[in-house]
């Protein structure tokens, strides 16, 4: 299977389950009524984030994947990549965001309990921040035992190696 939207492209391996979606890139701006509570801005564009994994997803994930990784199987990998809003705080390129190398290889020690967002059971994951094509990203990756850490770091990498940012 093949995803394509908001400027990122993807090919699935079969029995993967996976989306793009978009959310709305703000922007600073008067106005008479806001689209976030506390915010006086206007949209301009989509901020992407993309789910994939080898087990079934429900579509209610939310953006790091709560949910999903609570069901997920033992030999189950997910990937998310989710895209931050840059601002005078968050600039691409710089800070967290300095590194402009994708993540594509990655090794099973990269993955730890310690880098989940909520910690489960013998769940393993990684964190990786990056910039690409002016857009910066977080890559956020769980495997659902130590033990398949291997076999899951090798076929995120799998899907990591055709995907494509523009």
């Amino acid at each position: 299977m093949s995803l394509s939207a908001h400027g990122i492209t993807l090919s699935l391996p079969n029995a993967w389950d996976g989306r793009i979606y978009g959310r709305p890139r703000l922007v600073a701006n008067p106005a008479e009524s806001s689209l976030l509570p506390g915010f006086d801005g206007t949209e301009l564009g989509r901020l992407a984030t993309l789910h994939a994994a080898n087990f079934p997803l429900s579509g209610a994930e939310g953006e790091f994947a709560a949910e999903a990784t609570m069901r997920m199987p033992a030999a189950g990998a997910f990937v998310a990549l989710v895209e931050y809003q840059p601002d005078d705080r968050l600039v691409p390129g710089e800070g967290l965001f300095a590194s402009r190398d994708i993540p594509r290889a990655l090794a099973p020690e990269d993955f730890r309990p310690e880098t989940l967002m909520v910690p489960r059971g013998d769940q393993v994951g990684l964190q990786r921040f990056f910039t690409a094509a002016v857009r910066p990203f977080c890559l956020y990756a769980v495997v659902g035992s130590r033990r398949a850490a291997a076999r899951g770091a090798a076929a995120i990498s799998d899907v990591l190696g055709s995907l494509v940012i523009v």
